[in-house]
This record gives C-alpha cells, structure tokens and sequence, in this order.
C-alpha cells in the first residue's frame, strides 16, 4: 500500500511539474486578443479584433542580398499597429508604424542569409491587418 502512494504521488508531481513547464513556455510575452480571428499560411497573417496587444509573427528564408515584398492592409480603429522585419539574430531590418487605415507595399533587401521573422505588432489596438510577404526571383 505504502508502493501505490509514493508511486501516487511521484505521478502527481510528474504531472504538475509537465504542466507548469508546458505553460511557462507556450508565451514568449503576455498577451491580450478580444474578439479575435485570425488566418496563417506560409506566407500571409489575417486577423481581426476588437483589441490585440501582443505580436504575431510568420517566418520568411532569405539569403544576403535577396529582396522579398511585403504587403500590409491595415484598419486601424484605435490604437497602433507596427509591421517589423528582424534578422535571424533579433537585430531590426525594416519597421512601419501604423496609426490610420493603410495599403502599401515595400520592397525589402536583407543583408544576411537566414530565416527573417516577419512581426505584427499591436499596442492596445483595433481593427484588423493582413500581411503578406513573398520573394522576388532575381531571375526575372
């Protein structure tokens, strides 16, 4: 009998302990989305909110002097919004700050090979954003 507790118990401490591990580490920030919908794919990041503090983010390879498009529709009904590219080592490569509705589109040449982190970021913000990235074929 004395068996089946200590094994009771180590069970339950296994448990907890997975889940606290699994917890801490599902966040890299604290984030906060109401009324949120959102669409990823390989390329592109849609959502929707009624409000978004946080970031979301997709992932684009590129080598050294490659140039990739990015693509933003923003709505923005209160707060801002920041559109960033960084390099594979967190330094910036490119930034637009978003304060009003907007539809552009960048070109963006990197000066390091690796996976860029395409970021959307929102500060207290809402409204919607669809962003879109692609690279250019240096052969056409």
């Amino acid at each position: 009998m004395r068996k089946f507790i200590y094994k009771a118990v180590f069970l339950c401490v296994i448990v907890a302990c997975f889940g606290m591990l699994t917890i801490g580490c599902s966040r890299e920030q604290e984030q906060t989305r109401d009324g949120w919908s959102d669409t990823h794919t390989a390329n592109c990041i849609r959502a929707s909110y009624d409000l978004f503090d946080g970031y979301e983010y997709g992932y684009i390879n590129v080598e050294t002097g490659q140039t990739f498009i990015i693509r933003y529709d923003v709505k923005v009904e209160s707060g801002n919004l920041r559109v960033k590219i960084e390099s594979p080592w967190g330094e910036n490569v490119w930034q637009q700050y978003i304060k009003h509705n907007s539809k552009k589109e960048f070109a963006v040449q990197v000066t390091s090979n690796g996976r860029h982190k395409v970021m959307i970021i929102g500060d207290d913000t809402k409204g919607s954003f669809d962003v879109s990235w692609e690279k250019i074929d240096p052969k056409k």
